[in-house]
């Protein structure tokens, strides 16, 4: 913007390509004529990019760092696989990441991603905090991670416990599930969490979670679950997020209530009651998860998690699951259609299926499909 001198620019103009933000100089306007001449008091300037400039931080994720081959000094983490922790709880010796820094910039840009923040911790006795955001427990107590980005600053408190972590709780996405004999309701989703409340990872080797059938009132057995066709341990196998996946399959000729039950070991963290009915009449229907771990679907590269798949299913007038809508020679799914209410962020179809319940039978499948955003 100036000359070789560096001092004057002959048009008064700034080049862009020559300032960063936070450069600060000053300058005056000289403007002469013959021998006279006249000029501006000195100004200080100082360079700021509002796109990079933030008035608040808004919001932060803080993970679990679950993969020991982790470089937490470098800050190469896979962060995509490690757990949300939802208490800002640590255990002596676990380290958590700060991630997904968002914050509102100059121009009044909200939910912008944060880079290059700083942080701090007032306790390092208890818990360290590295450049890159790498929070390790050190001892038991509290301490106050403080992240700084320019002149805006947001904490949060870190706890940091000697107890390890131990599965303690689990929860149905469900309280109670009505089915007609022989039906299986699909997308059941469970959730497991530890003493601290954060999502407990079950790999099951040793088939320590396991989920019994349901018996009615004469011990027969009214209704089994079943798991995810990819897992081939026994017993219940979590998700990064503490999140398990299962069905429930009705007995074809068995009716009453009873309830499955979740147990670690052979204590019962979680219980969901199955009522089987043999009154197969359809009166209603619902648009239902058939396979996906829920209706919340991952938009970032390289999720597991982009894709599901919807049935239309059919209740009776009690509300007991009477089985998807099925289509015979003499129907067609062309009377029905699908559309998403935002097609910038999912897609959705009519899935092909080979999923017959009987023969010349279509059942009506949606695949949704979550776009990058």
């Amino acid at each position: 913007m100036f000359d070789s001198t560096g001092l004057t620019s002959a048009s008064g103009e700034l080049d862009e390509s020559s300032i960063e933000n936070g450069d600060e100089f000053s300058y005056k306007v000289v403007i002469s004529k013959d021998d006279a001449s006249v000029e501006s008091s000195l100004a200080d300037v100082k360079v700021v990019n509002k796109s990079a400039t933030f008035t608040d931080i808004t919001s932060y994720t803080l993970r679990l760092d679950s993969n020991d081959s982790d470089d937490v000094t470098t800050g190469t983490d896979d962060q995509a696989a490690d757990p949300v922790l939802t208490s800002n709880t640590l255990v002596v010796g676990e380290t958590a990441i700060v991630d997904e820094l968002e914050g509102t910039n100059l121009n009044g840009d909200t939910e912008k991603a944060i880079t290059d923040a700083d942080f701090s911790s007032s306790n390092p006795a208890v818990a360290t905090v590295n450049s890159n955001g790498h929070i390790t427990a050190q001892s038991s107590g509290t301490t106050d991670i403080t992240i700084t980005k320019g002149d805006v600053t947001q904490t949060f408190t870190i706890t940091v416990e000697t107890e390890a972590r131990e599965l303690t709780n689990a929860t149905f996405s469900e309280d109670e599930v009505k089915l007609v004999n022989g039906q299986t309701r699909k997308g059941l989703t469970g959730q497991a969490t530890d003493q601290y409340g954060d999502p407990y990872f079950v790999d099951n080797t040793d088939g320590d979670l396991t989920v019994s059938s349901a018996l009615n009132a004469d011990d027969e057995v009214i209704a089994e679950p079943l798991k995810p066709d990819d897992q081939s341990e026994s017993g219940v196998v979590t998700d990064k997020d503490g999140k398990f996946a299962f069905a429930i399959e009705a007995s074809t000729d068995k009716v009453g209530s009873g309830d499955i039950e979740v147990k670690r070991n052979d204590t019962v963290v979680a219980t969901v009651n199955v009522t089987v009915s043999d009154d197969n009449t359809a009166a209603t229907h619902k648009l239902e998860l058939s396979s996906g771990k829920d209706l919340t679907l991952d938009s970032y590269a390289g999720a597991d998690d982009q894709t599901l798949t919807l049935q239309y299913n059919g209740y009776n007038a009690d509300g007991y699951l009477v089985g998807p809508k099925t289509f015979k020679d003499s129907e067609t799914t062309d009377a029905y259609s699908v559309k998403s209410s935002d097609s910038n962020i999912v897609s959705v179809g009519v899935s092909d299926n080979d999923n017959a319940l009987a023969k010349n039978q279509l059942m009506l499948m949606l695949w949704v499909k979550v776009l990058h955003l």
